[in-house]
């Protein structure tokens, strides 16, 4: 995810999905994970991406999941109604996952054994 190459799958179906009303959603949800492994590449540190790596996987996940709603919503009222929802439910946690990359807190990785 870090080197980019889950961007031209979202490349595609963010082409795909621009009927969606949910499109605004879903574009914000694509600058969160950029912010987010933005964030992590220019901290060009190890044992953060590390730290944070599961977070970053699981904003990519959420914007693809949604993504995939989205791309089926034409051709359904439910997969329009569950892009919608979903999305609803990503974005807070995206935000937060990108807000925490961005903080780049070092503090388990540096104080791990007085916090054991």
């Amino acid at each position: 995810i870090l080197a980019g190459a889950l961007e031209p799958v979202l490349d595609e179906l963010m082409g795909k999905a621009t009927a969606s009303p949910e499109l605004k959603a879903l574009k914000e949800g694509r600058a969160l994970l950029k912010r987010a492994t933005s964030a992590l590449t220019k901290a060009n540190d190890k044992h953060l991406t590390q730290l944070l790596a599961r977070s970053v996987v699981d904003s990519a996940f959420d914007l693809l999941a949604g993504l995939l709603f989205a791309v089926q919503a034409p051709y359904s009222p439910k997969k329009a109604l569950a892009t919608g929802k979903w999305m609803r439910d990503a974005l807070p946690r995206m935000r937060m996952r990108a807000e925490v990359a961005e903080a780049g807190d070092r503090t388990v990785i540096d104080r791990v054994e007085e916090l054991l």
